[in-house]
Order: structure tokens, then sequence, then C-alpha cells
């Protein structure tokens, strides 16, 4: 739980400053900082920083699918949204929960992308690496006792950049 609170606090920081934020903790529930995404400011990265120092192992177990369906459905339409999932645990519901990533970056027609960081030794490698792929992200991992600044500040760098659009070349008959 220490290392994904310092991801996120190292997350936060490095937030550009004309960027829209939430935080979400979640287990078996979950609270999100504010009701919206906010505009970053020194009071609304305050607030969060203050979330991300105090974080404990209080929302008992993995439960991402509820924490998801309200991301997807709180998140603002009228920019591109990067969805950061850090995660030390494992979900039974791996499928459904990448259905759901699949059909809202479908939804948002490549508005939409989710990166994922997995974190320690017990983290659900397929849950980190197929949401990623689902969201056309990507998936990081660090082990408890590795740095993670330069692939936090990575997935940051490539979340604000457009997604790469690979354009296959029409029909090739080889012979």
């Amino acid at each position: 739980m220490k290392k994904a609170a310092q991801a996120l606090e190292l997350l936060l920081r490095s937030l550009p400053e004309d960027c829209y934020f939430n935080v979400v903790s979640f287990g078996s529930t979950y609270d999100s900082v504010f009701p919206k995404s906010q505009h970053y400011s020194e009071s609304s990265l305050s607030k969060a920083i203050n979330l991300a120092q105090s974080m404990t192992s209080n929302y008992g177990g993995t439960e991402i699918f509820d924490v998801l369906k309200w991301v997807f459905e709180n998140s603002r339409n009228d920019m591109p949204t990067s969805v950061f999932l850090i995660t030390d645990g494992e979900v039974w519901n791996v499928d459904q929960v990448v259905e759901l990533v699949r059909e809202n970056e479908e939804k948002k027609k490549d508005d939409l992308r989710l990166f994922s960081l997995g974190i320690g030794d017990s983290v659900s490698h397929n849950l980190v690496e197929s949401v990623a792929h689902a969201g056309k992200g990507y998936a990081q991992f660090v082990t408890n006792n590795k740095r993670m600044d330069k692939k936090v500040i990575g997935m940051l760098k490539n979340a604000l950049r457009p997604p790469i659009e690979v354009k296959l070349p029409g029909p090739m008959i080889i012979s």
C-alpha cells in the first residue's frame, strides 16, 4: 500500500497545470476525492496529495469493476481522458473488467486510454496487462524494493501524447 501511495503522489505532482483530475481509492468499496474531475490548482492538488499521504489499506479486497465503471460514467465528455490504475492486488473477474474497459474505450473513440501500474510480487499480471491493452495504454510493474519514478513519469508522458495510430496497407499478395 505504501508503494501505491508513493506512486499516486508522484503522479499527482507530475500532472500538467492545465489538466483536470480526480483520485478514486478502491477496495471492496470506493471513494473519490471530488465528485467530478477538478481543474488542477494548488487547492485541488493539496487535497489529493493529503489523501495520497494518508492512504492506508482500509478498503478491504480488490474490487476494480465497480470503481472503473464509476470512473467511466463520471469522466468528462469534452476532452480526452487518461485513467491510471494503480493496484497491488488480484481480482477474480479479470475478463469482466477487461470487457468494461474495452467497451468504454470503443464508446469514447480514442478519447479514453488506460494505463496500469502493478505493484509488488502478488499483483495480478494478467489484470494489469489486459486492462492496459484493452484501454490502448500500457502496463508497468514494480516490485516492492524497486524505484518507480521513471516508470510513473514515462506513463504520464505517454498519456499526454496522442495515441499512435497504426495504418495497415491494403491487401498484399506474396508469392
